[in-house]
């Protein structure tokens, strides 16, 4: 049923890696990942932060589309 979930994944995590990597590659700044550290120390880790971003955006809006 949701054999192509991971897949998904999977691509939206390269075409933002890829779209990193060029833009570095054509004069554009590195990549800075301080930012993303400081808010996975706030959030307590991966986990809560994954399960916070899961919360905050695609279930809280479940209730606004089935009305």
């Amino acid at each position: 049923m949701l054999f192509w979930a991971p897949l998904m994944l999977v691509l939206t995590v390269a075409s933002v890696a890829g779209g990193a990597l060029l833009a570095r590659a054509l004069g554009g700044p590195d990549v800075n990942l301080s930012a993303a550290d400081g808010l996975f120390r706030t959030a307590g880790g991966a986990a809560p932060f994954f399960v916070s971003i899961l919360v905050s955006g695609p279930l809280s809006e479940e209730a606004g589309w089935r009305g």
